[in-house]
């Protein structure tokens, strides 16, 4: 889970956080029930109290500390508790997770707003969480391209 959050914080970071619409990734991960997608959130200009997307198959939820994670006949929900617990604007949510037996290929989601921000509908898709060795030539390579940077600055 911890791999999966920070992954997630990096692909935002990477691809730009800096958006008025709330965002949402998926990763995923093969495990024995199927597939687990760790979901992040991400408030954009408005708070966020909810968040969900359109029922796909049967599975299980889980859903971080204050919130509530809920599977209905056509949707999923993930609602905030209380208001002490919604995302303010520019702030990240982990722990969302959903296990599928099969992997979705994409997901329809719907994140609910406060203010006039109303709601956001979009469409993710997920991405596989890389395996450590290609998280450390990830590492490897911004180092090194660090180290070469500060040699032409001293240069």
């Amino acid at each position: 889970m911890k791999i999966s959050a920070a992954f997630g914080l990096v692909t935002f970071l990477l691809v730009g956080s800096a958006s008025a619409e709330p965002q949402v990734t998926a990763t995923y991960r093969p495990v024995e029930a199927g597939y687990r997608l760790d979901f992040t959130v991400r408030a954009g200009e408005y708070s966020v109290y909810r968040w969900g997307f359109d029922r796909i198959d049967d599975f299980d939820v889980a859903a971080p500390t204050g919130w509530n994670g809920l599977v209905f006949t056509r949707y999923t929900d993930w609602t905030a508790i209380s208001t002490d617990n919604e995302l303010l604007p520019g702030q990240f949510l982990f722990g969302c997770a959903a296990t599928f037996p099969d992997l979705p290929t994409q997901i329809d989601y719907f994140v609910s707003q406060g203010g006039v921000g109303g709601a956001y509908y979009d469409t993710l898709l997920p991405t596989p969480i890389p395996e450590p060795s290609s998280l450390l030539a990830l590492v490897g390579c911004l180092a090194g391209w660090g180290s070469l940077r500060l040699r032409r600055r001293k240069g």
